[in-house]
């Protein structure tokens, strides 16, 4: 069960399965103690089969660390995700449980029972709904939340230049502003915009919303600018500023070289979960 986890929580898990896997040898050998099993080859028949089980899963897990495949809960209501969970889970534990006991056979030559087979399975499954309850992923989506409106702004220029001749360009920006079961106002709104930047240093320029007391800067990356603001109006007005080419000035005394000013032109209303929009989370294809 991988949800982009940090170290620690890989780092967990693994431990999980390892302590798991101890506990099913220690009850597979008590099992066959008390079944009458020879005492040679006692522990060699409950360290191998359990041996295959946790391995397959340890290797499967860590395909999906480097491979990216994840559970995501997006939705306000999880049935269909933990249903969709279950039967992935379900899936791969009677497929490995299936692969362990097929190799043991090859291994051991059908010298194990029927119903150490069907104790094997049964750890494997006590195994899985152990970890499933321990480390089901957290939902992206807050519970609180009925819905929301995302809205999109378009500027008025689409074009920047700068002072070493190099453009900027931008697009459509956007916001939202959740709703909530229990009526309460949005703290801040982000308002990002779409960057492209051709030929120029990133640090050479900057936005800065006018007429909002918030206009903090809330992240940024290659192709996004995102700001933090107290309220969302029809009209968003952003400066646009350059660093001052008099490098004994610098930022210290940017210019101002442009006012763009986004209207906006479509509001979405949507449930709480994920859309898997891109490019900035704005741009409309």
């Amino acid at each position: 069960m991988y949800l982009n986890q940090s170290f620690e929580e890989i780092l967990s898990l693994l431990i999980a399965l390892f302590i798991l896997f101890l506990i099913s040898v220690l009850i597979s050998i008590i099992f066959l103690k008390i079944k009458n099993e020879t005492e040679k080859g006692i522990f060699k028949k409950a360290l191998i089969p359990n041996f295959i089980f946790f391995s397959i899963s340890n290797v499967l897990y860590q395909i999906a660390i480097e491979k990216g495949i994840n559970i995501s809960v997006f939705s306000p209501n999880e049935n269909s995700e933990i249903f969709t969970i279950i039967i992935c889970l379900s899936l791969v534990l009677i497929i490995i449980s299936f692969s362990e006991i097929c190799i043991s056979k090859l291994i051991f030559k059908s010298k194990l029972k029927k119903n150490y087979y069907i104790l094997l399975c049964l750890l494997n499954t006590l195994t899985y709904t152990l970890i499933f309850f321990s480390f089901y992923p957290k939902s992206y989506v807050d519970k609180n939340i009925l819905s929301y409106n995302r809205y999109i702004f378009k500027p008025n220029k689409t074009e920047l230049k700068l002072f070493d001749n190099s453009i900027v360009k931008i697009d459509n920006a956007c916001s939202s502003e959740d709703f909530y079961k229990i009526s309460k106002p949005n703290s801040y709104f982000i308002f990002r915009i779409p960057i492209k930047q051709i030929g120029t240093n990133r640090m050479l320029y900057s936005f800065e919303i006018l007429d909002n007391s918030l206009n903090e800067s809330f992240g940024e990356s290659e192709n996004c600018k995102d700001i933090s603001i107290s309220k969302l109006d029809n009209e968003v007005k952003v400066v646009f500023k350059q660093k001052n080419p008099d490098p004994n000035i610098g930022w210290k005394k940017p210019i101002i070289t442009d006012t763009i000013i986004f209207k906006k032109i479509k509001t979405e209303n949507r449930k709480p979960g994920y859309y898997g929009d891109t490019n900035c989370d704005c741009i409309q294809k």
